[in-house]
């Protein structure tokens, strides 16, 4: 089974890292474009619409979540019988949500006349755009959900075939109509029509790896009462989701409340670079989530540690490199890439890269609690919500974007405090000190990498005025970085070394001493 896991992880990052690679390019090239044909208030109002339906969407965050938490072992003893049931019963669960998230779109749509008053766009284009946005979440409720024994089972490798295919294709085929036409009906049309070619693609191949997957809806009051841990886990997952959406996924929603509509779309192309850049690397890591799930079924004590540090230690390099790239070079990108009236402010550009460096180093933590299954601290989604929501609204109102930075920023803080306690407690079952002891060595190793580099990047006086001379700072200064940084993580991090000696290069320098 373990040389299963590898074998699944490593198939995952290398079909989530070619998708990645092909995705990036048409992604870049398709924000110009629309952004040119279609302007800058239509894609803020997509993006605050798509804010609206994921807020609706709470609905079921925590059951996909529970449910695949507890398809590991089955999944893992081959009990194909329960897989079945459990698939069934997220089906039941999802066709009320779908319903509920129906319902609830086409009332708030009747407030569409006064949420966007101040637009200049045709109330009619906002309503079908946000209309096709809800039933292509309705085909993930009412038809996809069987999607996720794919994730629990290590083949996310499978989804990711399926509908990076078709969301290349979609995207290439908007740009060109959208081009010739710059009608932006088509380009919703066009949103709507690929959802369903991605429903039909994938529940095919969900048929042809899993024949013997018979799904019941009509059972679904049966089995709730069979398996009361996947309702139970599902009401605290559900708070976490709440709080994670609140953090993560209402910052565009709350950019367009306190600031402007275009200001979405300026903001939204920070948030693109810094989202394509994530999945880089979590392209990578493949579906290290489940990995880990079926890591801590094996209940081996001394690996469990000995993984948690190497992905915990890859997670903090990862988060380095990425705070030190956005630091000296997001902000060039998008002048070169869009103009210079696209640029936020060095303030924003530095909460931003604070907030994903917290966010980022959260990961593992996160992956591993997810593993043991630990949603119980409910308390602690109230008091991260509030600080999050506090500081916004006390900030926002003054200060725009860099309010709401800060309140996410305040929000991962208590994050980071609570989470290591509550794994290493109640899952690892080690000391906490333990943890603070080799997080912040690592964290040390990051910034004393990063003054280093930054001294030299000021000393140098770098202008940046073409692609040239972008590419070849980025390349050369991000270099650097990375040298200094795992330098200084094998002097006195840990988890280094045992990450590096999974790289066969690696491993045959450190076998030879050098």
């Amino acid at each position: 089974m373990g040389e299963s896991r590898v074998k699944k992880s490593i198939l995952n990052a290398k079909v989530n890292g070619i998708f990645y690679f092909l995705t990036l390019a048409v992604s870049f090239v398709s924000r110009k474009v629309f952004l040119a044909n279609l302007g800058d208030e239509f894609i803020g109002l997509t993006g605050t619409l798509n804010n609206f339906l994921s807020f609706l969407s709470l609905s079921e965050m925590g059951i996909g979540t529970a449910i695949a938490f507890n398809l590991y072992s089955p999944l893992q003893q081959g009990n194909r019988e329960k897989v079945s049931e459990l698939i069934s019963l997220i089906g039941y669960f999802f066709q009320k949500v779908g319903i509920f998230v129906g319902v609830s779109a086409l009332g708030l749509s009747f407030f569409f006349p006064l949420i966007f008053a101040d637009t200049q766009l045709p109330y009619l284009l906002i309503f079908v755009t946000f209309y096709s946005q809800v039933c292509s979440a309705l085909i993930t409720y009412l038809i996809n959900y069987r999607q996720i024994v794919l994730a629990a089972d290590q083949r996310n490798y499978v989804v990711a075939g399926y509908t990076q295919s078709l969301f290349l294709l979609k995207i290439l085929v908007q740009m060109i109509l959208v081009y010739i036409y710059q009608n932006l009906y088509v380009w919703v049309l066009l949103e709507f029509l690929f959802s369903w070619l991605a429903c039909i693609a994938l529940n095919w191949r969900i048929n042809v790896n899993y024949p013997w997957l018979h799904v019941d809806l009509k059972r679904g009051k049966e089995l709730m009462k069979r398996y009361p841990e996947v309702l139970r886990s599902s009401k605290q997952v559900f708070a976490h989701s709440l709080k994670d959406f609140a953090v993560n996924r209402c910052d565009q929603l709350l950019v367009f409340l306190y600031v402007s509509l275009d200001m979405v779309a300026h903001y939204g192309n920070y948030l693109l670079i810094i989202t394509k850049s994530v999945e880089a690397f979590n392209a990578i890591s493949g579906s290290m989530g489940a990995s880990i799930g079926h890591l801590v079924a094996e209940g081996d004590h001394r690996k469990i540690m000995k993984v948690f540090w190497e992905l915990m230690t890859m997670q903090l390099l990862i988060a380095g490199m990425l705070s030190f790239g956005f630091s000296f070079f997001i902000s060039p990108f998008i002048g070169l890439w869009l103009g210079e009236r696209y640029i936020l402010s060095t303030t924003i550009l530095a909460l931003l890269v604070v907030s994903n460096f917290l966010a980022k180093s959260l990961e593992t933590i996160k992956s591993f609690n997810h593993a043991y299954g630990h949603y119980a601290d409910v308390w602690s989604v109230w008091i991260e919500g509030g600080l999050f929501l506090g500081v916004t609204l006390c900030l926002a109102p003054f200060w725009g974007i860099a309010g709401v930075l800060i309140g996410r920023i305040s929000s991962l803080v208590f994050d980071l405090l609570w989470k290591p306690y509550y794994l290493f407690s109640a899952g690892l079952r080690v000391p906490t000190h333990i943890f603070w002891s080799g997080f912040l060595r690592n964290v040390s190793a990051f910034l004393v990498s990063f003054f280093l580099v930054y001294l030299l990047y000021c000393q140098l006086d770098i202008q940046i005025t073409s692609w040239g001379s972008w590419i070849f700072n980025a390349v050369s200064f991000t270099g650097c970085f990375v040298t200094f940084y795992l330098l200084a993580l094998l002097a006195w991090g840990w988890g280094a070394k045992d990450l590096l000696l999974r790289i066969p290069v690696f491993r045959n320098i450190f076998r030879k001493g050098l």
